[in-house]
């Protein structure tokens, strides 16, 4: 009596332990006689496990509480927090009691969950371990990705494995259904493994393997993902797959003049070309630098080429490309074409397209025959002129119809002449047909007018021409 007074002055807790059981704390009130009360937290006892598809629900008795308050619970899966559903953890418990587990693994699972009150908890003998299968097939996944950065041609570093999985991602293991990957982005290689019947293959204890496999062909350098289907379950896209291209063998023109595009000559057009420096499938090899050198490579009428880049026409590669712009040629001809060349050596291109080149806009006037007298006053020349109409390059504008007029354009007295005669032509001025203005009927007349003559040929806007020397006898 005297010990328990002791307690009671001293408002000393004590815990009391027996088997099995947590004990709540002792209260006392008064100060020479109090009352005391005791309690404990029984365990749980699970009620249902019922297995499904990655999941189990579980169901429990409630725990009273020894005193005032509420008891809360919280569930462990195979020793740790479960990997989802609905149930409490240990940082937050729930006050139901039932839950579902989800995002189990197929195999053995086992459960318990444990009361708590205050600070006091109490946790249920495990539950009789459940035994769980995987779901219907819902899903591919890849589990091993594709791995790359290998050269176009070239097995992956790693090939991919693509798993049948259920919607809960566990692995239908009795799954043998066909699982097909190809290509879903990328530049347009041909991806091949060395399966039996690839594109598509068989799963084996729901997982399709993948062996040996590479992305080749014209152009198959750059990056890709992967997809995995089959009918009825969501498809799967991979990480990215990088593939380089091979050893630089070749150039190509990846840039110029279209088959049989019109250009106008220089002064007027220009054309820009690019070169690629390629492996042996027609792959840009991105780390070639090599010095390309652009020429003519059919030249119908000794025409020129020039570029106005920075180098001209030698221009190094940058990521395996080397550009020329500005570039033009200066003499109007059909059937020009193209020529690329390097340091170090490659195979020349075998792509350059025949185009046109056309002349520039019109600047002068050129008599392309000269008019020649040797002829008495009166008289017709004895070749009449004509006059074409010219860009700066010296070639006839074809499109050009405008008007040209001949006139005198100096007189020296000779011969018995004493006066300027004047110029006669049957037209004057003439029209120009496809850039050249043809004269026809044209004389000096005047009975007096002989001695040496040259003629004018003009157009507002254009250069004049002088023709040469004209004898009237």
């Amino acid at each position: 009596m005297r010990r328990r007074a002791l307690l009671l002055i001293f408002g000393l807790p004590l815990v009391l332990g027996l088997s099995g059981l947590a004990y709540a704390y002792f209260t006392s009130q008064g100060a020479g006689a109090g009352t005391s009360t005791t309690g404990s937290l029984a365990k749980p006892v699970i009620g249902t496990a019922t297995p499904g598809a990655g999941t189990v629900a579980l169901t429990w008795g409630a725990v009273p509480p020894p005193a005032t308050g509420s008891v809360t619970y919280f569930v462990t899966a195979n020793g740790s927090t479960p990997p989802g559903g609905t149930c409490g953890t240990s940082a937050s418990p729930i006050s139901a009691t039932t839950c579902a587990v989800t995002g189990l693994s197929p195999g053995s699972n086992n459960f318990t969950v444990t009361a708590v009150w205050q600070s006091f908890t109490s946790t249920s003998s495990p539950a009789t371990p459940v035994t769980l299968t995987s779901g219907a097939a819902a899903k591919l996944v890849f589990t091993t990705q594709p791995v790359g950065n290998v050269l176009e041609g070239t097995n992956f570093t790693t090939s991919p494995k693509v798993s049948v999985e259920d919607s809960s991602g566990n692995v239908v293991t009795s799954d043998t259904g066909t699982v097909t990957v190809a290509t879903a982005t990328g530049p347009g290689g041909t991806l091949t493994c060395s399966n039996v019947g690839f594109p598509t293959i068989a799963a084996v204890a729901g997982v399709g393997t993948f062996t040996n496999c590479q992305i080749s062909g014209t152009a198959a350098a750059g990056t890709y993902t992967l997809g995995a289907t089959r009918s009825g379950l969501t498809t799967a896209l991979s990480g990215n797959v990088v593939i380089n291209a091979g050893t630089a063998t070749k150039l190509a023109f990846s840039t110029q003049p279209t088959v049989g595009q019109n250009i106008q000559a220089t002064g007027t057009g220009t054309f820009p070309v690019s070169v690629s420096v390629q492996d042996a499938n027609a792959n840009t090899v991105t780390n070639a630098t090599n010095a390309v050198t652009l020429a003519i490579g059919i030249n119908p009428s000794a025409g020129v080429l020039a570029c106005t880049n920075t180098g001209g026409l030698t221009v190094n590669a940058v990521s395996g490309v080397a550009n020329f712009t500005g570039c033009s040629i200066t003499k109007a001809g059909i059937g020009y074409s193209l020529a690329a060349t390097s340091s170090p050596v490659l195979t020349p291109p075998v792509n350059a397209n025949a185009f046109t080149m056309t002349a520039g806009t019109a600047t002068k006037l050129i008599f392309t025959i000269q008019p020649v007298g040797g002829v008495l006053p009166g008289a017709s020349f004895a070749t009449q002129p004509k006059v074409s109409v010219e860009d700066v390059n010296g070639n006839v504008v074809t499109t050009d119809t405008g008007a040209v007029t001949l006139s005198i354009a100096s007189y020296t007295a000779g011969n018995g002449g004493i006066t300027q005669g004047t110029l006669v032509c049957t037209t004057n001025p003439v029209n120009a047909a496809a850039g050249v203005a043809t004269f026809a009927g044209c004389k000096i007349n005047g009975v007096t007018s002989a001695g040496t003559y040259t003629l004018s040929a003009a157009r507002s806007g254009l250069a004049s021409a002088t023709s040469s020397n004209v004898v009237i006898t």
